[in-house]
């Protein structure tokens, strides 16, 4: 992207910050001496979220091929050379250092260029991002998610989330999503209450519900 980049990287105990400061440097470094400038390249430490199950990988590795898209950069990726996606479709055109594994899902075919084509063509929540502001697509993204696993986990519709006041179960839904929109994605309460068109304390009730009631 022309201000940020993304990388979906897998780690064991080593450190993530020990991985990316020597890259970074290096680049740093390269950036300065090709351009004839001094000073720092980079504005901002890099931030990091962690992906604990495969759906959520899936929803990440989608989100991060699209954004040029998104950001109105093109129209079609196969236009886009910035990204490992021409690597997906020929690998003939793979960066080396990209690890194509997760390719593995769709398969290497033809009807699995097929299948992985359609995946990235169903982006519905793609609608509501913004062009402007990466760090609040970002957080619309992760809300997005959140919203759509913590419906499916307590078998409520979407409407039932944001409007059903007095049931219960979409009370210790709201709760369940607040907790987890701030422990996995550091979401402040009160925006996260903002999201849900409720107010703070009506949040916090369903968090108490919750651990109550002992719902995992």
């Amino acid at each position: 992207m022309p201000n940020h980049v993304h990388f979906l990287v897998e780690i064991d105990d080593f450190p993530l910050a020990k991985l990316f400061q020597p890259v970074f440097t290096a680049y740093a470094i390269y950036f300065n001496a090709t351009y004839k400038r001094i000073g720092h390249v980079f504005q901002d430490r890099f931030k990091s979220y962690l992906i604990e199950d495969d759906d959520y990988l899936h929803e990440v590795f989608r989100y991060i091929l699209l954004n040029p898209i998104r950001a109105g950069i093109c129209e079609d990726l196969d236009d886009y050379p910035w990204s490992s996606h021409p690597g997906f479709i020929n690998l003939e055109k793979a960066w080396p250092f990209v690890d194509f594994r997760i390719f593995n899902y769709f398969g290497n075919d033809e009807e699995g260029i097929k299948a992985y084509r359609a995946y990235l063509g169903n982006w519905i929540e793609a609608e509501i991002y913004t062009r402007q502001d990466e760090d609040e697509n970002l957080r619309l993204f992760q809300a997005n998610y959140l919203i759509k696993q913590t419906c499916q986990k307590f078998e409520i519709t979407y409407d039932d989330l944001l409007f059903a006041r007095r049931k219960e179960k979409a009370i210790i839904a709201r709760g369940y999503f607040g907790e987890m929109a701030k422990e996995k994605f550091k979401l402040p309460l009160k925006e996260i209450a903002e999201s849900l068109g409720i107010n703070y304390w009506a949040l916090n009730r369903g968090i108490k519900k919750r651990k109550d009631l002992k719902i995992e």
